[in-house]
């Protein structure tokens, strides 16, 4: 995080002009002997709990005061409301949006689907066929009949 960072950087510069001054050059060499253990058992846990203390007691004094209060109250509510809600929306639409779609997608569908294939099978299959029979039937019935 930024503290960790902000110590490396004072610790590396620290390193670099007081240990690697002697050797006279700078060496990645020096950084790896010195820079990099500390760094590494920096305790992030020790930064943490000092900088936890330092903003309480700064902000200690403020947050007892009314106007402080007032203004989350007010402000800091309503914002949070806001954005929780609308974000809140926009996501149970979109979830609520997709899950129909492939509600109707996936099951109404294939109900439609397979609906109007039986119906085109069953049906139209009949209709066709007794169609056409009719058809075959008065033609050449009817071309039977005049022959004879």
């Amino acid at each position: 995080t930024y503290i960790h960072m902000y110590v490396r950087t004072h610790v590396r510069s620290f390193v670099r002009s007081f240990v690697c001054t002697s050797e006279r050059t700078y060496d990645c060499s020096c950084v790896r002997r010195y820079v990099r253990p500390f760094v590494r058992s920096f305790d992030r846990s020790v930064v943490r709990s000092l900088v936890y203390t330092y903003v309480l007691s700064f902000v200690r004094p403020f947050v007892h005061t009314s106007f402080v209060l007032s203004f989350v109250r007010t402000h800091v509510r309503s914002l949070v409301r806001t954005y929780v809600l609308s974000s809140l929306r926009t996501y149970v639409r979109s979830f609520v949006h997709s899950l129909v779609h492939s509600f109707v997608r996936s099951f109404v569908g294939t109900y439609v689907y397979t609906f109007v294939c039986s119906f085109v099978r069953t049906y139209l299959r009949t209709i066709v066929r007794s169609y056409v029979l009719i058809y075959f039937v008065r033609t050449h019935v009817r071309t039977f009949t005049r022959l004879y």
